[in-house]
């Protein structure tokens, strides 16, 4: 599953930060969007607090999955680790989500962004329009759903 995934590359890159893409669904009846897939794109930048994905990739990916499923999977948003560190986003994170936001505004309502930190904490960052919200997501919420 999604936090599964997210916890298991946490764990095999601790002293770095790693991240990648989200794909999922967005159900615009019910204006829900459901993450299905995660994927890790390793980055040659990154450092203990800092980790930019290969763009290229990731729409070579998101292209594919596209295809794939005739339009039903597509992308989401984003997500990255900050080990030992608060799953807190960072100026950074809340500036880099802002363009992405800008980018696909016309195909989505919100973009996502789950930041991994210590502990196994992960943190749902939604960005609709100028405002954001956050969440700190628990197993628990996660098996409800």
């Amino acid at each position: 599953d999604v936090l599964s995934d997210l916890k298991k590359y946490y764990y095999s890159s601790w002293k770095y930060e790693t991240g990648g893409i989200l794909l999922g669904k967005f159900n615009k009846e019910n204006k829900v969007i459901e993450i299905a897939e995660v994927y890790e794109l390793k980055s040659n930048l990154f450092s203990r607090i800092l980790y930019r994905r290969n763009a290229k990739k990731a729409q070579k990916i998101i292209n594919k999955r596209w295809r794939q499923t005739a339009g039903v999977i597509n992308y989401v948003g984003e997500w990255h680790t900050h080990p030992g560190m608060q799953a807190i986003p960072s100026t950074t994170d809340l500036n880099s989500l802002s363009e992405i936001s800008l980018k696909v505004k016309d195909s989505l309502p919100g973009t996502l962004l789950l930041i991994v930190g210590e502990a196994e904490k992960i943190n749902l960052v939604v960005q609709c329009g100028n405002a954001f919200k956050m969440q700190l997501i628990t197993e628990d919420e996660s098996e409800e759903e």
